[in-house]
Parts: C-alpha cells; sequence; structure tokens
C-alpha cells in the first residue's frame, strides 16, 4: 500500500510540474520542467539533520585534533561511541535543536505546499481545465 502511494505522489508531481511549466511557460533560461518549478515555486524545504548529526559535527573536529591521523571511519566509530555513552543532558541539548529544526522545517514545508496548491489552482484556471 506504501508503495502504491509513493508512486501516487510522484505520479502527481510529474502532472503538477508540467501543469505549471503549460500554463507559466519553461523561462528564457531553462528547459527542464523541475527548474520551472524551482523558479515559480522556491526550492523545496530540505529535511534537517538528526540529533546525532548535529552532535556529530560539534564533536569530530575534538576527536580529530585529539587523534590526529585517523581515517573517517575511526573517527565516525569513536564519536558514536561518545554520543552512546554521553549523559541524557548532553544528549537533550541535541534533540532539543534537532527538534527546533523540524518544528521550522514542517512550517517551511506547509508555506511551500500551499505555494504548490495555489499556484497548481492558477494554471488548472490559465489553461481552462477547471
Amino acid at each position: 500500500m506504501t508503495e502504491q502511494y509513493n508512486d501516487d505522489i510522484v505520479a502527481y508531481d510529474a502532472r503538477a510540474q508540467a501543469l505549471l511549466v503549460d500554463a507559466f511557460g519553461k523561462g528564457e533560461s531553462s528547459s527542464e520542467p523541475t527548474d520551472v518549478c524551482v523558479r515559480i515555486l522556491g526550492r523545496k524545504p530540505a529535511h534537517p539533520v538528526h540529533a546525532v548529526n548535529l552532535y556529530f559535527s560539534d564533536v569530530a573536529e575534538d576527536v580529530l585534533k585529539d587523534t590526529p591521523g585517523l581515517g573517517r571511519p575511526e573517527v565516525m566509530k569513536l564519536v558514536s561511541a561518545r554520543w552512546k555513552s554521553a549523559s541524557k543532558e548532553e544528549r537533550q541539548v541535541y534533540l532539543d535543536r534537532h527538534k527546533a529544526l523540524m518544528d521550522r522545517y514542517n512550517i517551511d514545508y506547509v508555506a511551500y505546499d500551499v505555494r504548490k496548491h495555489a499556484l497548481l489552482k492558477d494554471a488548472i484556471r490559465k489553461l481552462g481545465l477547471a
């Protein structure tokens, strides 16, 4: 069921891109429907990184300073071990940062989705399909 739902979403997005291109034109600099949609809608918000990735970006530099010459896999293992042994309070700082990023992402995504549906309505009206 989930696979069919995902296929329906992809098909909907393809139809939406085609409608927007037909209604608003391709513009001078681009012939790709996705480029047109980005120009019209703006970029789709990127999903924020998880708390452990925020921790990694803060701690990896310290690990490299403490143990020079280690490769990326070894650094990742050390940081992972530090994350697992971190206190609940220390982890909570990163979980809170992740939650704040997710809240912002959800707001941005809703705004993006609203713009997309409003433009699709305009495109349908403009093409006389409504």
